[in-house]
């Protein structure tokens, strides 16, 4: 399957989700608008990397992974109960792009890949995700079933994705100094990641349906 191919399920992907995140916001929790305008954002920047200008691309990738850190955190601060992150949340984000703003400024400029800054937000992600299961286990749904809960598909989404892209990024960065080609083809894992993570998505999405109730 040719990269173009990938890319073009990637992007339907994307695009089924954000209109399926419309259609069924009554059946999503307080954090619907987030996800839906999320979506929105990395269709737009997807379509605008792929087939206007991948250069440019890199450049606003320094304002879009902030952008992107800023809505997961205000989506996690909508589910997780405990005090202590609603009240960390508003100052982690401020730090978060403080930090972004120097790592791309100073440290790897605005021409360039932001990596650094995307392998220290994945991991907050998957640090969220985390947080997120450990409530589950002290504090069980009650009433409905587990599999029927859109977040619990889109938490799990995002601790398959956002941990094993937080590798990728750094293998990558190992092995492109080494064997640039092999580092390249690497990214073939990529592309298996995002598939991943916006069909588990769609499930999220449509879970209610999909897992009918008893």
């Amino acid at each position: 399957m040719t990269d173009q191919t990938l890319y073009h399920i990637y992007l339907s992907l994307i695009a089924s989700g954000l209109v399926v995140s419309i259609i069924n916001r009554k059946h999503l929790g307080n954090y619907s608008t987030y996800m839906t305008v999320l979506l929105g954002m990395v269709l737009l920047f997807e379509w605008y990397d792929y087939e206007i200008d991948d250069k440019l691309a890199h450049f606003l990738n320094h304002v879009y992974q902030p952008l992107e850190f800023t809505l997961l955190a205000l989506i996690y601060g909508k589910v997780l109960d405990y005090s202590w992150f609603k009240k960390a949340m508003l100052p982690m984000i401020a730090a978060f792009w403080g930090l972004s703003l120097f790592l791309s400024v100073e440290v790897e400029g605005l021409e360039n890949e932001n990596a650094l800054s995307l392998v220290i937000s994945y991991f907050l992600v998957v640090v969220f995700a985390s947080i997120y299961h450990f409530q589950l286990l002290t504090n069980p749904v009650m009433g409905e079933r587990l599999f029927r809960q859109p977040f619990f598909w889109i938490n799990t989404a995002h601790l398959f994705f956002f941990l094993g892209a937080f590798f990728q990024m750094g293998f990558d960065a190992y092995l492109e100094k080494r064997w640039p080609d092999s580092a390249f083809d690497l990214w073939t894992i990529g592309y298996v990641l995002n598939l991943m993570l916006y069909s588990l998505y769609l499930v999220g999405f449509t879970c209610k349906q999909i897992f009918k109730s008893r």
